[in-house]
């Protein structure tokens, strides 16, 4: 489960939740919006 592509992998996908969090610079007033966004790009793959 530890290989380097798993890593690679929770790490692109830790490096999009941040630039989703840059994005929404309001991210605790709308955290659906967020959470959506995660959903979709987690199901888009």
């Amino acid at each position: 489960m530890y290989t380097p592509a798993f890593r690679l992998f929770t790490s692109f996908i830790h490096a999009q939740i941040g630039m989703l969090k840059l994005k929404y610079s309001n991210w605790n007033k709308i955290p659906h919006q967020g959470l959506i966004s995660v959903i979709g790009f987690i199901g888009f793959y």
